[in-house]
């Protein structure tokens, strides 16, 4: 059976009921739950519960969910960002188990523009690479416990590193890069 959802961040300023009703009313029975329109960005699970009960309540399915995003990403230039985003992160992928998604997406290298400032952009390339594997080793024990995959989105920041005067690529930009990435995390980890 093929499953097509909607997110729910196609909804912004609308509350997830609202942005539920009006998915099920477009077709839809499956849907991705975004934790940045209807979630709590530093503590996802926490609206669990209301998030099944309102999905069981229109006899909806959530497939995956979008975890929470801008600064919450794997490869974070600084340890202290890192540490505290992975908690985020970890809470995130609990909230998917718990609403019965099979995974979750998150985002691995920040966008340029929350870098900071001054830098030479390419200075963070190595250390956000190398953030984001361990921040996957961490967060891998998490995912297997709630009974989720880790779903990398790849983004093409192309547009945010000309705006920051930055001409080239940016670290697993590109599709087989981030393939690349996942076979070397699954041969160490798995």
């Amino acid at each position: 059976m093929v499953q097509v959802s909607y997110s729910t961040g196609g909804f912004g300023g609308v509350g997830l009921e609202d942005a539920l009703d009006q998915i099920a009313a477009a077709g839809f029975g499956c849907v991705e739950f975004s934790c940045d329109q209807h979630g709590v960005e530093d503590r996802p699970s926490s609206v669990a519960g209301d998030v099944s009960r309102q999905l069981q309540q229109r006899g909806m399915t959530a497939t995956t969910v979008h975890g929470p995003a801008r600064r919450n990403v794997l490869g974070a230039p600084t340890e202290e960002w890192r540490t505290e985003k992975i908690q985020v992160l970890a809470d995130a992928l609990r909230l998917t188990g718990e609403i019965g998604a099979q995974g979750m997406v998150i985002h691995g290298i920040p966008n340029p523009m929350f870098l900071p400032e001054g830098e030479e952009i390419r200075s963070f390339y190595a250390v956000m690479v190398d953030a984001m594997r361990r921040s996957v080793a961490d967060l891998v024990p998490v995912a297997e416990e709630a009974g989720v995959r880790i779903l990398l989105e790849n983004l093409p920041y192309n547009w945010d590193l000309k705006t920051a005067g930055q001409e080239g690529d940016y670290p697993l930009m590109h599709m087989e890069d981030l393939r690349a990435f996942v076979t070397l995390i699954w041969r160490k980890c798995c």
